[in-house]
């Protein structure tokens, strides 16, 4: 799939989640630094996942989630 000017607002290094529900389906996007953003999902009992946006940030071992 070709994106043309994809702009997320994201800073280099920071990670995406974002939670679509739509009826009786969910979609979980996943983006920017995967590690970040992987490392939240492993260890989710750790992450307080309250928002439907979430933008993971810091360094690996102490990482901001910023909830929107």
């Amino acid at each position: 799939m070709a994106t043309v000017e994809c702009d997320l607002g994201l800073e280099e290094d920071q990670g995406l989640l974002i939670l679509i529900n739509y009826d009786r389906t969910s979609t979980l996007v996943v983006s920017g630094d995967l590690t970040k953003a992987g490392l939240v999902l492993t260890n989710y009992n750790f992450y307080p996942l309250m928002k439907k946006i979430i933008i993971v940030d810091g360094e690996i071992g102490n990482l901001v989630l910023n909830y929107h």
